[in-house]
């Protein structure tokens, strides 16, 4: 899957924009962006945890788990623009090795969950799932191979063993279009960057405005939109000031919209420069977070799973079925797998 040096390099030579010295959206200057990917991931098991509560699914269009997902998009856009442009021979091997490793063992671990939560059907459910099925969710990121009636039948996710799961093919994707935009050329084009990104948004309110099906959960132009965000902004970045009033705006717009149609199109552009601003304005001891162990993948990987076994315990009366008792007890476990993840597994492999 490596690019060449001969096509990444001859055919399509990149040229990163010079970077005037000590600009504010510059990497090499402090952030909370590993910071604020912690807060996003914790804010998905928060979404989740009230569903659990409830025992209801809610029909809120912008969950704070949705809009926490649209974050990570955002980041992403930016972060993984910037690695195709420093280093497009090793782009996709360490994206490979970034999310690849990580996924599988979270994957075999949502497997384990699955088969012990299942009860006396635990080896129906194994030999529901195959291992030919095993093989095709490893490979193609796909968790809802692990979707059986014997696991989780009566929670409100039935039969859902790692739902946040499947935002990391979609993720991979993008990865992956960045780099064929980045072969051909076209991340070159900045301005066609932004005619397609434009495109995106129009694809995502289309989406919203006749309700067609997938508008929050699976539509494409939704996550491509919120990506495309991180991704221009990265390429106007030494055009992109940093002022509070700015920032202060794009908080307006984003509370503004919340409760309407077109937040989903407020999100990709004044939700981009919101949440760089922020994590570029905080206070240094919150750009101190994470700055050396990034645990955000590992606890939105090892959540969902946690809290489908809390929610089973719960109903057998061996845990509070309080919201709090809920939340603080997935939260810390996916924070200590999420630790474990990264020591054991990420980290070693992100060192290539």
């Amino acid at each position: 899957m490596e690019i060449s040096a001969t096509t990444a390099t001859l055919n399509t030579p990149v040229h990163v924009r010079p970077m005037p010295s000590g600009h504010w959206l510059d990497r090499s200057q402090p952030n909370a962006l590993n910071a604020f990917r912690l807060a996003l991931a914790l804010a998905v098991i928060f979404s989740h945890a009230t569903v659990f509560a409830e025992s209801g699914i809610s029909e809120s269009r912008y969950s704070v788990g949705a809009i926490a997902v649209n974050g990570f998009f955002i980041i992403s856009g930016f972060l993984i623009t910037g690695s195709w442009l420093k280093d497009p021979n090793r782009y996709l091997r360490a994206r490979v090795l970034r999310i690849w490793p990580g996924f599988c063992v979270a994957f075999l671990f949502s497997l384990g969950i699955a088969a012990a939560f299942s009860g006396e059907r635990w080896l129906a459910y194994l030999r529901a799932v195959r291992p030919s099925g095993i093989a095709e969710g490893l490979l193609f990121l796909d968790p809802r191979v692990l979707q059986r009636g014997e696991a989780f039948a009566l929670s409100p996710f039935a039969h859902q063993i790692n739902g946040p799961m499947w935002t990391i093919a979609i993720e991979f994707l993008c990865y992956l279009a960045v780099a064929i935009a980045g072969v051909t050329g076209i991340l070159q084009k900045r301005w066609f960057v932004v005619t397609f990104f434009a495109a995106m948004l129009l694809f995502a309110f289309r989406n919203v405005q006749t309700d067609a099906t997938g508008w929050g959960a699976e539509s494409w132009p939704r996550f491509a939109s919120c990506f495309g965000g991180g991704v221009v902004l990265y390429l106007f970045k030494e055009r992109v000031p940093q002022h509070w009033l700015l920032g202060a705006i794009s908080l307006l717009f984003l509370m503004l919209s919340y409760s309407n149609r077109w937040f989903v199109v407020i999100t990709p552009i004044f939700g981009t420069y919101f949440i760089f601003w922020a994590a570029y304005s905080v206070p240094r001891w919150l750009k101190t977070i994470g700055s050396r162990n990034d645990i955000s993948y590992g606890v939105y990987l090892y959540a969902f799973p946690l809290q489908q076994a809390y929610w089973q315990l719960s109903q057998w009366n061996y845990l509070p079925q309080s919201l709090f008792s809920h939340l603080a007890m997935t939260a810390l476990g996916a924070i200590g797998l999420g630790w474990a993840s990264w020591i054991l597994v990420e980290k070693p492999t992100h060192r290539r």
